[in-house]
């Protein structure tokens, strides 16, 4: 088993492959890369470049900021949200910008109910000084079945279309359960409104159709404008009358008509031997080359591919 010290610090060591696709996606990687920096305490940590070219970090619910080139000096900006209620549960903090500056931060809000349940929520919040101080914008998602992990994908300016008037659209997919414990699906959210509302969830992978949970996704749009969306897939989730439970993978879906509908899609990475357990999804990306990894306790199993061509390359990172 795990230990809560051995997952912080595989968080840790993993923060500057979680804060590399947005620094890919703007051509500027942080110069230190492969270095570990600490940063706050906590778990589950996501970052953004900002369009000034500094960077946010959420962990937990704190921001902290960073304005050098090496991400190797960090301040604690603000708390995003606190919720001091015994039992209540907040966390998996995901950020984005618009192209209008504003700073957005999703988060699942999960808070016990009087009569025993659990009100199990989407939230968000939004910045509009760079994480200085934050306003509650939304519920994305609420009901009596859990929901987790939401990921924000805004656009850039350039890639705004013209079917929202020109309107800065962000979109939000999350691990939807089906029931609580049980199988997950992924669905995602769009809003044309800067995060203030949220249309109708869409089903990407339903947890059904291949007995899973799935968990974690990650969004970009490739060079051919669609969008390309990769997730942790836990399949067989419940098998043998629900007393084992089978591998991990990376699962990849593809839009053509950005986001109404999805292909059937397929493992992305799916290695061998089959991992039992995994803790974190990661994909980089840039215009011609997509990289994602599945990591366990003792590896992170990477997958690249370059797009110009049709070859796939594996590799293989050891935990210390």
């Amino acid at each position: 088993m795990i230990s809560v010290l051995q997952y912080f610090m595989l968080w840790v060591l993993l923060l500057p492959l979680l804060l590399a696709p947005a620094a890919v996606a703007r051509g500027s990687a942080p110069s230190n890369a492969s270095s570990a920096v600490a940063v706050g305490g906590g778990g589950y940590p996501r970052g953004v470049q900002l369009l000034d070219g500094s960077w946010l970090i959420c962990v937990n619910m704190d921001i902290h900021h960073s304005t050098t080139g090496a991400l190797n000096s960090w301040t604690k900006l603000s708390t995003i949200l606190t919720d001091g209620r015994e039992g209540v549960s907040l966390a998996n903090c995901n950020l984005a910008q618009l192209p209008s500056g504003r700073v957005l931060a999703s988060y699942r809000h999960h808070v016990p109910q009087p009569n025993g349940s659990m009100r199990y929520a989407i939230e968000v919040s939004g910045s509009d000084n760079t994480g200085h101080t934050w306003s509650p914008l939304s519920t994305m998602i609420a009901g009596a079945v859990g929901m987790w992990e939401p990921f924000l994908w805004p656009p850039m300016a350039a890639e705004r279309r013209p079917a929202t008037g020109g309107r800065d659209v962000v979109w939000a997919a999350y691990s939807q359960e089906l029931t609580n414990g049980g199988l997950q699906s992924i669905v995602w959210q769009r809003s044309t409104d800067q995060g203030a509302s949220w249309e109708a969830p869409i089903t990407i992978s339903d947890g059904r159709e291949h007995n899973s949970r799935d968990g974690m996704p990650g969004i970009t749009r490739l060079r051919d404008g669609s969008l390309l969306m990769v997730f942790e897939g836990f399949w067989d989730f419940f098998a043998n009358n629900q007393t084992e439970r089978h591998h991990f993978s990376v699962q990849a879906r593809r839009s053509f008509d950005d986001g109404t509908t999805w292909s059937a899609g397929g493992p992305a990475f799916d290695p061998n031997p089959k991992p039992v357990l995994a803790l974190c999804l990661i994909l980089c990306i840039s215009r011609s080359l997509i990289e994602c990894a599945l990591c366990t306790a003792a590896a992170c199993l990477f997958r690249g591919r370059d797009l110009q061509s049709t070859e796939g390359e594996s590799r293989q990172r050891e935990r210390d």
